[in-house]
């Protein structure tokens, strides 16, 4: 008598979730082909968080910069540790955002440093920024922003490809996701980070991850992208907002 032993394996829904480093063969391939006008304003100025937690206000000032830096109508200005003293009325700082100046005196009444810092609140740490105290920072400086929370994947992922593909095809828009990087097969939980092109052949957007120490600017398919803002966040789901200039 023989025994059939039947092996059932059940694959978890994160293995078909992938992502493709941009600078390997494949990624270089899927950028030449891309829809990618978005892509150049945010690489002109890119910067990398400088800590685990800032990806929210690192992403601000990458899309701040590349909507007004051009226009040289920044308030703001780089930081400068106060060691050194110069002459007369030079001043070698520049106008820019960056990741420590985007909260400030006029709008940390959304959100503190204290608080993006893990400072309890009734008892409760809220660290870093959710979707919607980034959609209300954005809203501080002079733009529009048009936040998209995820609530149901298999009816928003139309919208949220038309909406991301039109923002790429412009000028002076762009896209921003919150997402959580375990269902893209990455270590971690939330994270922010502009979108830059789109690959029609493979229907993939690519990540400009803010914390390219971790990881790498990432093609990651759409259906895995909105399935990874479909996920909650402390209040509500998480998801994308659309930047514009007023």
């Amino acid at each position: 008598m023989k025994t059939i032993f039947i092996i059932l394996i059940i694959f978890t829904s994160n293995i078909y979730a992938s992502y493709i480093d941009w600078n390997s063969k494949k990624g270089k391939e899927m950028f030449r082909r891309s829809i990618s006008n978005d892509f150049f304003e945010l690489a002109n100025h890119f910067i990398a968080q400088p800590n685990g937690i800032v990806c929210g206000p690192t992403t601000m000032s990458i899309v701040l910069n590349a909507l007004f830096q051009k226009d040289n109508v920044i308030n703001q200005r780089t930081e400068m540790n106060g060691i050194f003293k110069f002459s007369g009325d030079y001043n070698p700082t520049l106008k820019k955002y960056t990741p420590y100046n985007v909260i400030n005196e006029k709008n940390s009444n959304i959100k503190s440093w204290e608080i993006i810092y893990g400072k309890k609140i009734k008892g409760k740490s809220d660290w870093g920024l959710q979707l919607r105290q980034l959609h209300k920072l954005f809203l501080s400086y002079d733009v529009s922003s048009k936040i998209y929370v995820v609530k149901n994947i298999k009816k928003d992922i139309n919208e949220f490809k038309r909406n991301a593909i039109k923002v790429l095809e412009n000028q002076n828009d762009f896209i921003v996701v919150n997402y959580r990087r375990s269902e893209v097969n990455q270590k971690g939980s939330g994270h922010i980070s502009p979108i830059a092109s789109y690959d029609k052949q493979t229907d993939s957007f690519l990540v400009m991850d803010v914390n390219p120490t971790k990881y790498p600017w990432a093609w990651i398919k759409a259906k895995d992208l909105i399935k990874s803002m479909g996920t909650f966040d402390t209040n509500e789901n998480r998801g994308y907002l659309i930047i514009t200039k007023k």
